[in-house]
């Protein structure tokens, strides 16, 4: 028998009861009354407060059923949330996740959206002084200060950097951009990445504009084609598509497929042209190549200097393809497959021509 149930029980018993009592125990009417008690009338009075009673047991049954629904309701609940929590975990001030995943999204239900919401942030990233920054951008992690981020899916890192490009990155360092779809900047100062898979490892001033493009270090170095690099040094330009500048100052790589290894103001201006180093040399013929030395020209198609300085292989607008120039000083082969050895102020002009100081052969 539940509790309503005794009470309910209680309150009748004891109403009859009192009923009973009230016509046992009636005082009788003295002379000065002039009227006879009526036990019937006191018994409907207690009898309308027994129902009265009976009724607020009822509502408070009713009232008891609805809480405890409330309650088993607020069990279940809780269990279902007990279960989600299962895997979090603390520990003084560690809180652990054990055996389930963390995710974080912004409610717009894609990856690929943006509302300023969904990003991890590591720190309290303070405001540049100034025009607040803009950080539009969804599903990023952000570690340090300052920084900007625009877009999704990225990983920003350091002091002042900008995620700008989906899926880009910046590593470390300060006033770096990773403006390219899925670019990339490793850390360093002042880089930037707008190329479409561009990466700069780090250095100073360094630009990956071109699609697939690379810049390893050094400083103020340019990588503007597709697939083109810079390994290092400072001022130099790979500027047109799969062409390479290895280190050095001040090289050039400008036409297709052309390199510079190294050296000081070299240029390599056609294509699948090469200089390997020296100073202010130029390829400027399809294949040519400059090894070294300085001041010296391959600008023929096929032409090659080895080194020395202020030589010559090769004709402007000719077609001869394959003249070489071994060393020697302000040498000049022209000619079809024309050489010079070595030697001072020799030119070789016809084809298959050779000399090599007082040495000649077929000239």
């Amino acid at each position: 028998m539940n509790t309503y149930a005794r009470l309910y029980r209680r309150l009748i018993l004891s109403s009859w009861f009192a009923i009973i009592a009230g016509g046992l125990f009636l005082p009788a009417a003295g002379p000065a009354d002039g009227a006879e008690a009526n036990p019937q009338g006191r018994a409907a009075s207690l009898e309308a407060q027994v129902q009265a009673l009976v009724k607020q047991v009822h509502a408070l049954q009713k009232q008891n059923e609805a809480q405890q629904a409330q309650i088993d309701a607020l069990k279940t609940q809780n269990q279902d949330f007990s279960a989600k929590l299962a895997c979090i975990s603390k520990e003084g001030n560690d809180l652990f996740f054990t055996g389930c995943n963390v995710n974080i999204r912004n409610g717009l239900g894609n990856t690929g959206t943006k509302n300023g919401l969904g990003n991890l942030i590591i720190g309290y990233n303070e405001d540049l002084e100034g025009p607040p920054n803009d950080r539009s951008g969804s599903h990023n992690l952000v570690v340090g200060i300052e920084h900007t981020y625009t877009n999704f899916g990225g990983l920003v890192v350091g002091f002042r950097n900008t995620i700008s490009g989906n899926y880009a990155s910046v590593g470390g360092g300060g006033d770096n951009t990773a403006a390219g779809f899925s670019s990339s900047v490793g850390g360093g100062g002042s880089n930037t990445a707008n190329g479409s898979y561009a990466h700069i490892s780090g250095g100073g001033s360094n630009t990956a504009s071109g699609s697939y493009a690379s810049v390893s270090g050094g400083g103020s170095n340019r990588a503007g084609g597709y697939l083109s690099s810079v390994s290092g040094g400072g001022f130099n330009t790979a500027g047109a598509d799969y062409t390479a500048v290895s280190g050095g100052a001040y090289n050039t790589a400008n036409f297709d497929s052309s390199s510079v290894s190294g050296g000081h103001n070299n240029a390599a201006s056609g294509s699948y042209a090469s200089v390997s180093g020296g100073g202010d040399n130029v390829a400027r013929g399809m294949s040519a190549s400059v090894s070294g030395g300085g001041a010296n020209k391959a600008i023929g198609y096929l032409s090659s200097i080895s080194g020395g300085s202020r030589n010559t292989a090769g004709e402007e607008q000719a077609t001869s393809p394959g003249a070489s120039i071994s060393g020697g000083e302000n040498n000049t082969a022209s000619g079809s497959y024309a050489s010079v050895s070595g030697g001072i102020n020799l030119s070789a002009k016809s084809e298959n021509c050779w000399k090599a100081g007082a040495l000649k052969q077929g000239c």
